[in-house]
């Protein structure tokens, strides 16, 4: 263990507020969209990352740094040369990052959580059970149930918690585009998602083709 300490001089005008050990350096941030590297602790580098938001955190996976900070402000980088904004549903200030086993775990401001899977999944998306029923519980549908106004198209996924996936359909199996029907989470820590859809959200046909798709 090191016990002799000794200042070393980074010029950065805002407060650092956080330094991480991330993959394969040490990643400092803070005040005004501060971030800067290291790769040992004594010659620092600084990153221009585009935001003036405090930043908060840093965490490290798949070989991308994810940066988070005030008022919703989310990055991620590569290299620290370029970085990209991801815009959140949420305003709320982010607070902390960490990884594990391929997710990334955000935690902030009036207990906010976020999850997101970015390594590939061990068992992804499956649809394990559908049916067209004639009520949104699934629980009464039979052989003759016809996709009218009234009916629902009831099913069941399953996979890896935390996947985003979408659902697409169409009329037919002939060369043309997919409609996109919607985009999921597994959010369930069981890996399951019960999803039902209106047949009056789709165009009118006697026949449906529906399958996932990766965002």
């Amino acid at each position: 263990m090191r016990r002799n300490w000794e200042p070393v001089p980074v010029a950065a005008t805002s407060w650092i507020y956080r330094v991480r050990w991330c993959g394969d350096r040490l990643v400092a941030v803070g005040e005004a969209g501060l971030v800067m590297t290291s790769l040992d602790g004594e010659t620092w580098s600084a990153s221009v990352t585009g935001t003036e938001q405090w930043l908060n955190d840093v965490s490290w996976l798949a070989g991308t740094w994810f940066v988070v900070g005030t008022h919703g402000a989310f990055l991620s980088t590569a290299d620290f040369t370029q970085w990209t904004y991801h815009p959140l549903q949420t305003g709320k200030s982010l607070l902390a990052a960490a990884s594990h086993a391929g997710r990334l775990l955000v935690t902030g401001t009036d207990g906010l959580i976020l999850r997101n899977l970015l390594t590939p999944p061990e068992s992804p998306v499956e649809v394990l059970a559908y049916r067209l029923a004639t009520d949104a519980t699934g629980m009464h549908g039979e052989a003759n149930v016809t996709p009218d106004a009234g009916a629902y198209h009831v099913f069941l996924f399953g996979g890896e918690t935390d996947q985003v996936f979408g659902l697409e359909s169409r009329a037919d199996l002939a060369e043309g585009p997919w409609w996109g029907t919607a985009n999921l989470e597994l959010f369930d820590p069981g890996g399951i998602l019960y999803y039902v859809l209106p047949t009056s959200a789709l165009a009118p046909s006697a026949q449906r083709f529906f399958r996932t798709r990766l965002p």
